[in-house]
């Protein structure tokens, strides 16, 4: 009979993370349907906006077979934008991308509020309205902004906005 070691089950633990987080490109995880990478970048008259929220609302409501289903809701991904205008978009907890189909979408310049940047965003708006798209796409079905995600071919759409 042998014993067991640290490494052996560091070893495992390790073989077990890997697995589980290959899962998430292109997999359905517990009654997800598949999700596909969705990176892409926000330009306000050809400039970056360095920071705020993009919503992508599936068309036609809901995805089925998602939890989003059972509540009645529309199947929404979400994503930060970055200081470079860049973005990546989450549909469902620890698996990045979204899932095939078309997409109503949502952006705003305002960067969503949390603990760490609360102060910030108050300094802000000190010195002026730090909403550089004055609200006018935040709300994907008033936006006017569509577009598609496919599974065969890269998803990385630009938004320059006007």
């Amino acid at each position: 009979m042998t014993r067991r070691t640290y490494f052996d089950r560091s070893a495992r633990l390790t073989f077990l993370g890997f697995v589980i987080g290959s899962l998430g490109c292109g997999f359905s995880t517990a009654g997800q349907p598949p999700v596909y990478p969705v990176k892409g970048k926000v330009l306000f008259r050809g400039k970056p906006v360095t920071g705020g929220v993009v919503i992508y609302e599936l068309e036609g409501g809901v995805s089925p077979g998602t939890h989003t289903a059972e509540r009645g809701g529309p199947l929404r991904a979400t994503g930060r934008i970055e200081s470079d205008g860049s973005f990546r978009l989450i549909a469902f907890p620890g698996a990045e991308g979204v899932p095939a189909g078309t997409y109503k979408v949502g952006i705003s310049s305002l960067p969503p509020r949390t603990e760490g940047n609360l102060f910030e965003l108050a300094k802000s708006a000190t010195k002026g309205n730090p909403d550089v798209l004055q609200g006018r796409f935040a709300d994907p079905s008033k936006s006017g902004l569509h577009t598609q995600v496919i599974d065969d071919k890269p998803n990385e759409p630009t938004f320059d906005l006007k």
